[in-house]
């Protein structure tokens, strides 16, 4: 799909001439991801990618020596399996681009980066589901709007036990509450997002919190 990533990862290099060989690895990965999505189970080995030189230069030029940055490779237009082009052995006729992002620091351990509010008890297994939803949907999307370019939001290091526990507190509280998605470690551009849940009551007392974030006072902001 246009704008869909092919490949991403962390490029550090110390000279432009190691930046260039870096990055064309990137892009024969990025040939071989896109070659097995367009014509699997074939025999095809080439190139298909399309980026002209002067594409790839002004590219190296934005990458400052010794610094990490964020390489996506991503289509520039809609393709299909079997696309003609390639099937035809057309070389370099899938258009692409590359984006490269400075991989900076983007939330420190304890930021909060969305919140949602539980009215209402009784919750329901439903109500609380689709309300934890929502809070990580809200959490990508302020991801995304600060520049993360990682769409996976991590939560309670992907404990379902914890994850579990944690939701069926709320229903257990039965009071109005408030859920708050907190950064768990640092968070860097190229990702992923990985957050623990606070429950906080209308004082923004902390009432109870995964097990992947420290202990957390009632001062927490």
């Amino acid at each position: 799909g246009r704008n869909e990533e092919i490949v991403s990862g962390i490029l550090r290099a110390d000279t432009p001439d190691q930046a260039l060989q870096l990055l064309r690895r990137f892009l024969a990965e990025a040939n071989f991801r896109a070659l097995q999505r367009i014509a699997p189970g074939t025999s095809i080995n080439q190139e298909i990618l399309s980026l002209n030189e002067r594409q790839l230069q002004q590219l190296l030029a934005r990458i400052s020596p010794g610094q990490e940055f964020v390489i996506r490779i991503l289509s520039a237009a809609n393709y299909v399996t079997g696309e003609t082009c390639v099937i035809e052995g057309q070389e370099s006729c899938i258009d692409i681009f590359i984006d490269a992002s400075p991989n900076q620091l983007v939330y420190s351990p304890g930021e909060r980066l969305a919140s949602i509010t539980m009215e209402s008890p009784p919750f329901s297994d439903e109500d609380v589901l689709q309300r934890f939803n929502y809070l990580v949907v809200t959490t990508q999307f302020r991801a995304q709007q600060d520049g993360i370019t990682a769409d996976e939001v991590v939560v309670a290091d992907n404990s379902t036990e914890t994850l579990v526990a944690f939701l069926q507190a709320i229903q257990t509280y039965g009071r109005p509450l408030n859920i708050q998605a907190i950064a768990a470690r640092d968070v860097y551009t190229i990702g992923p997002v990985n957050v623990g849940l606070v429950a906080v009551d209308d004082r923004d007392r902390v009432l109870f919190w995964t097990n992947n974030l420290a202990p957390l006072s009632d001062d927490h902001e």
